[in-house]
């Protein structure tokens, strides 16, 4: 089943007067939709392209620069989160531009990435209580990491929710779906290494470091989750959303 999650919030955001731009960073490195297995390797490469959108967005005269947020889902929720990592922006947009604000829903904080300092820019991270696709215990650990760094981050939990609860069709068990629910690792760009979620900590750079996180990631491997929506989140997400944004813009002006 094939859900069009960006045309369905992009057509939400049209009708409140927003313009909306979609970047879709892994079809084109990953494509057939072969994440798993993909999303270790094309991580950094996903939060570059957080950063390359803000550049093309702000030069277009149509757009406020001061007003520009990013939202993701599931892996593109970890991905939006590192636009909030000081050392990534300055790196690739300069000291000025920034997101007004930073929107994930569900984000897979099972490949993190945290850097030395994160910016104060507005981030609320939504999730579902009993997600076993994108589990909440690896982002509650990852806003305390970032929040420790500087991060302004809100952290929503939907009580008994799972999976895609924001759409619409009905909760169902994907057993074809595979899942590294049991796997973390965080990329510590401030220590410049890696560390498991098995104790192991890796520097970067080490020779074979792709065979070690596919041996780690074998270890825990899984296949079947369950999904669908929940009618009361669904409702709160798009309203706490459109609220946060029009917040985050009006105190950017």
């Amino acid at each position: 089943m094939v859900y069009n999650k960006e045309g369905y919030w992009s057509g939400k955001f049209h009708r409140q007067g927003y313009a909306v731009l979609i970047v879709n960073s892994l079809e084109a490195r990953a494509p057939g939709n072969k994440l798993i297995g993909q999303v270790f390797r094309y991580r950094y490469a996903t939060m570059v392209d957080v950063f390359v959108a803000l550049n093309f967005l702000a030069a277009d005269s149509r757009i406020d620069a001061k007003r520009i947020a990013i939202m993701g889902w599931s892996n593109g929720g970890m991905s939006v989160l590192g636009a909030a990592i000081e050392g990534l922006r300055t790196r690739y947009v300069g000291p000025e531009l920034h997101y007004a604000a930073i929107v994930a829903i569900s984000p897979y904080c099972g490949i993190a990435t945290l850097g030395q300092r994160f910016s104060a820019t507005p981030i609320l991270s939504l999730h579902g209580e009993r997600d076993d696709f994108m589990p909440l215990k690896p982002c509650q650990f990852y806003r305390q990491e970032a929040v420790s760094r500087g991060a302004n981050f809100e952290m929503v939990v939907y009580p008994g929710v799972v999976h895609n609860w924001e759409l619409t069709y009905r909760v169902h068990r994907d057993r074809t779906q595979s899942t590294m629910v049991d796997c973390y690792t965080v990329t510590d760009l401030a220590q410049r290494a890696l560390r498991l979620g098995d104790g192991t900590t890796v520097a970067l750079g080490t020779p074979n470091i792709g065979g070690i996180l596919k041996k780690y990631a074998s270890s825990c491997r899984k296949t079947g989750i369950t999904e669908g929506n929940d009618k009361h989140s669904r409702a709160d997400t798009y309203a706490r959303i459109s609220a946060f944004i029009q917040k985050s813009f009006t105190s950017a002006r």
